[in-house]
């Protein structure tokens, strides 16, 4: 009921603004996109969690891992085609990606010829950025780097997705060392389904 709760609280408010600031409405697939996400996390947090109670602890943490990785690969998949589609392009919008991509694109090399110190300094003098704004640039550089440069996009995208599978398992770790096990495997799973986590996996943002 409260997973059903969440959902009823959930559309009425996605509504309520949709009539009230209608000229800022999300497009209808993005709203499609939106109740989904929200009807899978209620069903299948609470479904998950049951079922996965009894589990033995390494085999909950492989179903942890396992699941949360299958659900961000079918994501990056699908947004990786649906920005060629919607875009134009695989990247998606070009607001700010473009500019993390050239930068990662520009680390790698660095790091082909063993510069990657000179190229940071070369950037943070030409974009006029803080050092710790490179952090992800330099994240991809070395995706990049180690990949031969084959996607720019996709390749990243799958990096992503391991990275947030095994998220949820450092929240359970966390949780369970404060909390316990039944607070931590729940922690786990609402960490694994979360929708904005998920996202965040097929974005170059």
């Amino acid at each position: 009921w409260l997973a059903f709760g969440t959902l009823g609280v959930f559309l009425f408010t996605l509504l309520a603004v949709t009539m009230h600031w209608s000229q800022y409405a999300m497009p209808a697939e993005f709203m499609a996109m939106s109740v989904i996400s929200v009807i899978l996390f209620g069903w299948l947090s609470h479904s998950l969690s049951v079922s996965w109670r009894r589990e033995r602890t390494k085999a909950y943490k492989k179903n942890l891992f396992l699941v949360g990785l299958l659900l961000r690969l079918i994501y990056a998949v699908f947004t990786y085609y649906y920005n060629i589609s919607y875009f134009g392009a695989p990247i998606g919008s070009t607001a700010d990606t473009d500019f993390f991509v050239s930068m990662g694109e520009m680390y790698a090399d660095g790091l082909r010829h063993f510069n990657l110190l000179t190229e940071i300094r070369n950037s943070l003098d030409a974009h006029y950025i803080a050092f710790d704004d490179t952090a992800y640039p330099i994240t991809l550089g070395v995706v990049y780097f180690m990949t031969g440069g084959i996607s720019d996009v996709f390749i990243p995208f799958i990096y992503k997705a391991f990275m947030g599978a095994a998220v949820p398992l450092l929240i359970y770790n966390i949780a369970n060392r404060h909390f316990g096990e039944n607070v931590a495997r729940i922690a786990g799973v609402f960490c694994m389904l979360n929708p904005n986590m998920i996202w965040w996996c097929a974005s170059m943002m």
